[in-house]
C-alpha cells in the first residue's frame, strides 16, 4: 500500500441519530431490559454454583429468566420487545464459551 493510500481496516464512520421523543423512550426501555435481563443472566450461575454446586447453561437460564414470577417492580420488559433480551442471553452465552 503506498503512502497516499487509506487503509480500509482503518476508515471508521461516525452517526448520529436523531429519534423522535417516542422512539428515545421506547429505545430506553428496550436497552434497560436488555441490561436488566443480562444482569440476571451473569448472576443465575453463580448462584448457582455457590449455593447449590451446580452448573447451569444457556437453556437452565433462558428457562429461568422466562419462567419468572411477573412482579410490578420488573413489569416493564413485558412491554419492551422480546428480541433484544434473548439476544443479550445468547450472547452471553457464546462469550462464556470463549473465556
Amino acid at each position: 500500500m503506498s503512502r497516499g493510500e487509506e487503509d480500509p481496516a482503518r476508515r471508521a464512520f461516525a452517526y448520529r441519530l436523531h429519534p423522535t421523543e417516542a422512539r428515545a423512550v421506547g429505545s430506553s426501555r428496550a436497552f434497560g431490559c436488555v441490561r436488566l435481563v443480562h444482569g440476571k443472566a451473569l448472576v443465575a450461575p453463580v448462584e448457582a454454583w455457590c449455593q447449590r454446586r451446580e452448573r447451569i447453561g444457556h437453556n437452565a437460564t433462558s428457562a429461568m429468566l422466562t419462567s419468572r414470577p411477573r412482579t410490578d417492580d420488573l413489569a416493564f420488559p413485558a412491554e419492551a420487545s422480546n428480541p433484544p433480551p434473548r439476544r443479550s442471553s445468547g450472547d452471553r452465552e457464546r462469550g462464556s464459551r470463549r473465556v
